[in-house]
């Protein structure tokens, strides 16, 4: 339980130092966020005829803060802006953004139209507070679409569908770091789920306690009646002394009967004074029918089978109850 705290505990903590790492980032690019600039002015199609819809493109590198909220082309007599315009995410750096804004015009006359400029509507720059920022347009020339066509104005010019047009319009800067705030901590939790997993699934499987060793191995014997008595003895001393080494860790199996007993008397072992009073008694009768060669009745092994049963039980409790005292005490 208190692992399972701590990895949520951990697992929290590096979310929160993930999220305070990117707003850190947010804030010094927003402090050191350069100027607003425009870039070279592209003109498509680079040669346009008379009556064709001329799409300006204009690049302009822009801090987070600021996008692009409207666009007028102030335009002479002889041509006319179509539509609205149409921006589209370029470019994304540390405290800057850059924005492709386009615009289209038609004309109506040859020219050559000069002195064009485009005004940007903008956010409140941080430092000076302008929101509007002039780009001249390069002069354009139309030329005509068929031969011996003088400059009279077209019936009808075309139009251009703005769907033609339609390009994808970029969010505000903090959208895009919340996004990947967001996905970096989904990363973060799948990572840590995986790790999690391969965690669980790579543990040893638990083995069953000595106990229920100890329980299935006394059943089974008790299958086996009737034995002869040495042999049936023989089996029941061994699991005896195979519990209690896994219990209590005590050299049972390395001593013989009155050594062990005799040092298992000596020092203040894990067992109580009535326990080890039950286990004397019981391997002493059980050796004196081994190396005596003594008969023994099939109610004398049933008792004896009882005997050690009740013994595996009481050490069991004990042990099962100074467990739930050290994982109280852990929490």
């Amino acid at each position: 339980m208190a692992s399972r705290r701590t990895l949520w505990l951990g697992l929290a903590g590096g979310l929160a130092a993930l999220l305070a790492g990117l707003a850190l980032l947010l804030w010094l690019g927003w402090r050191q966020s350069p100027p607003t600039q425009a870039g070279t002015v592209t003109v498509l199609p680079a040669k346009p005829h008379l009556g064709d819809p001329i799409v300006i493109e204009l690049p302009l590198d822009l801090p987070w803060y600021r996008c692009p909220s409207a666009v007028s082309v102030k335009v002479p007599e002889g041509m006319a802006e179509l539509g609205g315009f149409e921006r589209s995410l370029a470019g994304l750096g540390f405290g800057h953004w850059r924005c492709r804004v386009r615009v289209t015009l038609q004309a109506y006359e040859l020219g050559p139209f000069a002195e064009l400029t485009a005004t940007i509507q903008l956010p409140p720059e941080r430092n000076s507070g302008e929101t509007a920022l002039v780009v001249a347009l390069p002069a354009l020339t139309m030329a005509p679409r068929f031969t011996g066509e003088t400059d009279a104005r077209p019936e009808a010019a075309g139009t251009l569908s703005s769907a033609l047009l339609r390009r994808y319009v970029p969010r505000p800067a903090w959208v895009w770091w919340t996004a990947g705030g967001a996905l970096l901590a989904l990363a973060a939790l799948i990572g840590w789920g995986w790790w999690y997993w391969r965690q669980v699934n790579s543990r040893p499987p638990e083995l069953p306690k000595p106990w229920a060793v100890a329980g299935d191995a006394l059943f089974a014997l008790e299958q086996r009646l009737p034995l002869e008595a040495d042999v049936f003895f023989v089996a029941l001393t061994d699991l005896v002394r195979r519990y209690l080494e896994a219990a209590f860790a005590l050299p049972a199996t390395e001593r013989t009967t009155p050594e062990f007993l005799r040092e298992l008397q000596r020092e203040a072992g894990p067992l109580t004074a009535e326990q080890r009073l039950m286990l004397t008694d019981l391997l002493t009768a059980a050796d004196r029918i081994k190396f005596g060669r003594g008969e023994a009745t099939q109610e004398q092994m049933v008792a004896a089978l009882r005997q050690a049963r009740h013994f595996v039980t009481e050490t069991a409790l004990a042990l099962q109850a100074r467990a739930a005292a050290g994982a109280g005490g852990a929490r």
